[in-house]
């Protein structure tokens, strides 16, 4: 107890016994595993997945300062790697046309300690908030102080204070029993800290360091082309399952602390052998990671609106058209009168087989440059459930186009009003949300209010008037 009085103020010397007891009494309860209150976790479901949100104790805990400064010798030594090259810049899509793995930092100070099993579960938690550069670790993790620690001093010696101050830092932590052939960690390529359509403009690039005991982290350094996608419309994460090379993968090894950023494609690999897991990510982002099943830090006073997080089910996957069908298109534009009954029989034909091969094929027959062919589509689309809220992500992607842009917003916003009530309330919001963060003239003022009428007081409704109030319109109230 004495040993570890200075970092987690459990026995600071104080003038009453009394408290001082008292004091000792929580830390060999957290020694137990008793720190968390019975029946003091929450439990979600959305999206597919289950969420437990555990209520850690806010007794003790480590409150620190990095201890070094920028150190720009330890990043001129780095700047090879285009993740340290890239610290604190804009995010853009383009950037993953450049293939590009984490960086080796070092080894975990004490891999016995780090890799012993609590059954921890901590999700996104913020242990710094931006405007301070002051750290705080509840109790409950104080196992990983010097893995915490050590990634800090990365951090730091990589970027000046006045760069880190600007962030939030976010904390991870997953230990469990991992049986041979299953994953920990959710399955297919991805990155952390991706910025979809609803981030306009973009922030500075998320940047997290990651380390592990066992089951490496796979990355893949390959280029990736998304420059024929939509992100208002295509799924990206799984164009990057489509397009990651083995041939150009790297496995993370044990112990070991890497550095990556929301550029660097990764995924989880399966267990080759059963045993216990620790998992450690410590992220840094400009933005507040606000999403419904993040733990909860007592150190901080801070009462963020949680909120369930499903755009992903709603993007559609992209799968590229056969010669064939790309020819169903060209033939259609020539306006004649059997090409457009082909191109209209060929629609219906995908739908039957697979909703969303239908909508790419959809996408593409509405950048043909053709207002009867664009016609036919709209007309199609309108087979759909007002429900299905991909078929009005692929008219908001096609929103903007000079020639059909118009009549897409028509066909958007009938579609939106018919949606109220009828499709999930959450996605349905996000999805406003998102139109009006990226261009709040496709919907106006008058449907606006039909919208959000019944959902004023929601976290996307007030998010809506906060940004209307920044650009000067205040015509929704």
């Amino acid at each position: 107890v004495r040993q570890s009085s200075t970092n987690f103020e459990v026995c600071r010397s104080i003038s009453s016994w009394k408290t001082k007891k008292n004091r000792c009494a929580n830390f060999f309860k957290f020694l137990g595993k008793k720190s968390n209150a019975k029946g003091a976790s929450k439990h979600y479901h959305y999206g597919g997945y289950d969420f437990t949100v555990k209520k850690l104790s806010g007794v003790g805990g480590i409150r620190f300062y990095p201890r070094v400064g920028h150190d720009k010798k330890f990043r001129r030594d780095r700047l090879h790697e285009p993740v340290v090259r890239d610290l604190d810049s804009i995010w853009d899509k383009n950037g993953f046309l450049e293939g590009r793995g984490p960086v080796k930092l070092g080894l975990v100070p004490e891999p016995q300690v780090f890799s012993q099993q609590r059954n921890i579960r901590i999700l996104d938690m913020p242990i710094k908030m931006a405007g301070s550069n002051e750290y705080r670790v509840p109790a409950a993790l104080a196992p990983f102080e010097s893995v915490i620690k050590q990634i800090v001093e990365y951090e730091h010696k990589l970027l000046p204070p006045e760069v880190i101050e600007k962030y939030h830092a976010y904390i991870t932590v997953d230990q469990g029993y991992v049986e041979a052939g299953k994953m920990q960690r959710k399955p297919g390529a991805h990155v952390d800290g991706f910025q979809g359509a609803r981030n306009s403009p973009k922030n500075e690039l998320n940047h997290s360091y990651i380390v592990s005991n066992l089951t490496p982290t796979v990355f893949f350094r390959n280029a990736f082309d998304f420059r024929h996608l939509d992100d208002r419309f295509h799924n990206l994460f799984h164009e990057m399952d489509s397009q990651a090379r083995a041939e150009d993968s790297e496995f993370t090894n044990p112990n070991t602390i890497y550095l990556m950023d929301a550029l660097s494609v990764h995924g989880s690999t399966e267990a080759k052998v059963s045993g216990y897991r620790t998992f450690l990510r410590l992220s840094y982002d400009i933005k507040k990671f606000d999403r419904l099943g993040n733990t909860h830090n007592p150190l901080f006073d801070y009462n963020w609106d949680m909120l369930p997080r499903e755009t992903q089910s709603e993007l559609v996957k992209y799968e590229s058209l056969s010669s064939n069908l790309l020819q169903v298109i060209q033939d259609a534009k020539s306006g004649r009168e059997s090409n457009i009954k082909r191109l209209e029989s060929t629609m219906a034909s995908l739908k039957k087989m697979k909703k969303e091969k239908a909508l790419n094929f959809c996408y593409e027959a509405l950048q043909s440059g053709s207002t009867q062919v664009a016609e036919k589509v709209f007309v199609f689309l309108r087979t759909f459930p007002p429900s299905d809220l991909m078929v009005a992500r692929l008219l908001f992607a096609v929103s903007a186009s000079p020639l059909i842009g118009k009549k897409a917003r028509t066909e958007l916003n009938n579609r939106l009003l018919i949606a109220k009530g009828q499709a999930s309330e959450s996605l349905y919001l996000d999805l406003v949300l998102e139109i009006m963060t990226v261009d709040s003239s496709i919907i106006s003022n008058k449907n606006l209010k039909n919208l959000l009428k019944g959902y004023e007081n929601s976290h996307q409704a007030k998010e809506i008037r906060k940004n209307k109030h920044t650009s000067g319109d205040v015509g929704i109230k």
